[in-house]
């Protein structure tokens, strides 16, 4: 039999990829938390202009208006 020279496997390069990839899944996961608050803000702020648009527009009330104190009552 032919003696081979193998190496033992070296672990110097271990931790370092097991902390790559731990920062990358604290990344990924961030990202994902970052993006859902964006869609969470944009659409409050989306139904809160509706809403004041649509409070602010409205005719003349004939029974009660939401706000009091515009001309329209």
């Amino acid at each position: 039999m032919k003696n081979l020279n193998i190496r033992p496997i070296s672990n110097r390069g271990q931790a370092l990829v097991e902390y790559i990839l731990i920062f990358s899944l604290f990344t990924m996961i961030s990202l994902g938390l970052i993006k859902a608050f964006n869609t969470m803000m944009d659409n409050t702020f989306t139904s809160f202009s509706y809403v004041i648009s649509q409070h602010l527009s409205v005719g003349v009330c004939e029974e009660s208006c939401f706000f009091n104190g515009y001309s329209n009552q």
